[in-house]
């Protein structure tokens, strides 16, 4: 049986707008990443992922470009006043924002731009670019499950756990607003029914 909801409220205008953009949220420890993995390594050709451009410091070995632009605090204000961020927000006293230039990149390569981001800034793109986003919630099969597959990364001392769990009911409470939620109760069934929607949506042949 299909586990992904498509919302009855809202039709997408297919047929006469490109999508452009792919945007997938969930709450931490909900797949996310895993599944835009499978999504580069299955079609390469269709999409890529955008990267995103940061104030705060390079961790561990994390490339310039590749992992993150890593920007001062100048240089990102500077973008800010050019219209150069698709979109962005300061979390913990750091600067986050997609450069535009890689929704450019994509365009030129015929990609789909995939978008790694929350509920705020799916508002706000869904809000600047209307139908030509695609916008699906990762969803945990349950509670229970979500809180066991957090505390199993062992990842977050239990201040940051409390946090996430905080931010994660909200993140599911907004779910609504996606155009599909997918239950993310196992990966090769998600991915599937990812693949399923992508079809639907006219992104994947």
């Amino acid at each position: 049986m299909e586990q992904f909801i498509k919302k009855k409220y809202k039709t997408m205008d297919t047929k006469n707008s490109k999508k452009e953009i792919l945007i997938i949220s969930s709450v931490s420890g909900g797949g996310k990443n895993t599944i835009i993995k499978e999504l580069l390594h299955f079609f390469p050709e269709k999409f890529r992922v955008a990267v995103t451009a940061t104030t705060r410091k390079p961790r561990n070995k994390e490339v310039h470009g590749k992992d993150y632009y890593f920007l001062s605090i100048e240089e990102f204000q500077e973008m800010i006043n050019n219209n150069q961020f698709i979109e962005f927000a300061k979390v913990h006293n750091n600067y986050y924002g997609i450069p535009l230039w890689e929704l450019h990149k994509a365009i030129e390569e015929n990609k789909i731009l995939i978008l790694n981001i929350d509920y705020q800034g799916m508002r706000t793109i869904k809000n600047k670019f209307k139908n030509k986003v695609l916008s699906i919630f990762l969803m945990p099969p349950s509670k229970e499950v979500w809180l066991e597959r957090l505390k199993k990364r062992n990842t977050e001392s239990e201040e940051e756990l409390q946090i996430r769990i905080l931010e994660g009911e909200k993140e599911m409470e907004a779910a609504k607003e996606y155009d599909y939620i997918v239950v993310n109760d196992d990966l090769n069934d998600c991915k599937n029914q990812i693949i399923s929607i992508l079809k639907r949506e006219q992104i994947l042949d």
